[in-house]
């Protein structure tokens, strides 16, 4: 039995990883870009630092928390009375129109997780957008019910 010596991880060397993983994974994806004959994409380093990136990834949280506190709140009894399926229906395909009416040109308006992961399959969004993209709807989906719970 072999025994692995561990080294203890500075912050410099967490640095150093994390440059190295992102270099690795975008020599991949342009490897991968120029054999398949795609345009050029932007690097993970410039599109990580780019306004529109964050501006994107803030839409995406505020149409996941605005579809969640739609949905959801349709389904609250506010009067006492049991609202019917026809007015939840009508606001959950109202909601998604205006949401992607709204965002579709910031973001995509992928307004779900299950979107943002079938668009990184087939690759029309980098792995970094569609970590954060996934991450920042939980937050807005988490928020949204949050606020119609308090």
């Amino acid at each position: 039995m072999t025994s692995v010596a561990t080294t203890p991880l500075t912050s410099a060397g967490l640095e150093n990883l994390m440059t190295t993983l992102l270099e690795r994974f975008e020599t991949a994806r342009l490897e991968e870009e120029a054999g398949n004959g795609n345009k050029m994409r932007v690097p993970m380093q410039a599109e990580i630092r780019s306004l529109d990136f964050w501006r994107s990834i803030v839409a995406e949280c505020l149409a996941s928390f605005f579809l969640v506190f739609i949905i959801c709140g349709s389904f609250i009894p506010w009067s006492g009375h049991t609202p019917p399926a026809i007015s939840i229906a009508l606001a959950s395909g109202f909601s998604v129109a205006a949401l992607t009416l709204s965002f579709a040109q910031i973001s995509g308006a992928h307004l779900n997780p299950v979107m943002s992961l079938a668009l990184l399959v087939t690759r029309k969004i980098s792995p970094m957008k569609a970590l954060l993209y996934v991450t920042s709807q939980g937050g807005g989906a988490i928020a949204g019910a949050a606020l119609l719970y308090g």
